[in-house]
């Protein structure tokens, strides 16, 4: 349990640093997202605890192009093998990288920690918890995506863990983000914006268009000879002779 606790603690650290290092500009783009989940239960927890479900809601903030967090909030409810269920409410945070395999899939690998507010009967307690995820993220559209995610937890007391298991889910996310100096360069936009599209002139038009360009070019010859015979002028101006103060004319 305390090494548990000092490891919650140190990922909170992390965490503040981490955020504390962000501008403000930064914070203006956020990804939420709404991820319903299944909890199955691993090693000892399978004895006491039988598949669970859940949501959960992350607040999450891109930054430096491959890095990202956030903070995020769930409710679990895992029935037991005795009448009642055990439920749990939990506030974490999250920290993580995320990478974009191609302009529209993202991968992410996040931690996750905090505490976790349980009831069971009417017993109640508040214990940390901490665990890993794996995400995955198909934008349909620059602001929205599907998402698929999978992770392992623990939730911690002062002896065993009250529950430990894998964590799978499916949800969506919105994205809000901002243009900074005319340029979206954070979350995924940065990487959307970068889809080549392709420009082909139709065959029916290309004599034109090779015929527009032939004669832009010649008129720009034209002009370039014009410009090196007139010292640079294409309408020469008026004519003034020259005098002892100015020893030359103006053409």
């Amino acid at each position: 349990m305390l090494k548990t606790t000092r490891m919650v603690f140190l990922f909170l650290t992390a965490f503040a640093i981490s955020a504390g290092s962000l501008s403000a500009e930064v914070f203006q783009s956020v990804k939420w997202n709404l991820m319903p989940s299944v909890f199955i239960p691993f090693n000892s927890s399978t004895d006491l605890y039988n598949t669970g479900t859940g949501f959960k809601l992350y607040a999450e903030i891109p930054y430096f192009t491959y890095f990202q967090t956030g903070i995020n909030a769930g409710y679990n409810i895992i029935p037991t093998l005795a009448e009642n269920d055990l439920t749990m409410t939990t506030i974490g945070l999250n920290t993580g990288f995320n990478y974009f395999l191609s302009s529209r899939l993202n991968m992410s690998l996040f931690a996750d920690g905090g505490y976790y507010f349980a009831s069971y009967n009417s017993t109640k307690e508040k214990n940390p918890y901490i665990g890993g995820n794996l995400r995955a993220s198909y934008y349909l559209k620059p602001n929205f995506s599907i998402s698929a995610e999978g992770g392992y937890y623990k939730f911690m007391t002062s002896a065993d863990p009250r529950f430990e298991g894998v964590k799978v889910s499916v949800g969506g996310t919105f994205s809000s983000g901002s243009s900074i100096d005319g340029k979206i360069n954070i979350g995924i936009k940065t990487m959307l914006l970068k889809v080549p599209v392709k420009k082909q002139i139709p065959v029916s038009i290309e004599p034109l268009y090779a015929s527009f360009l032939s004669c832009i070019e010649e008129d720009a010859l034209t002009g370039i000879n014009i410009l090196e015979s007139q010292a640079g002028y294409i309408y020469l101006p008026d004519f003034d002779a020259g005098s002892l103060y100015m020893p030359f004319s103006s053409q």
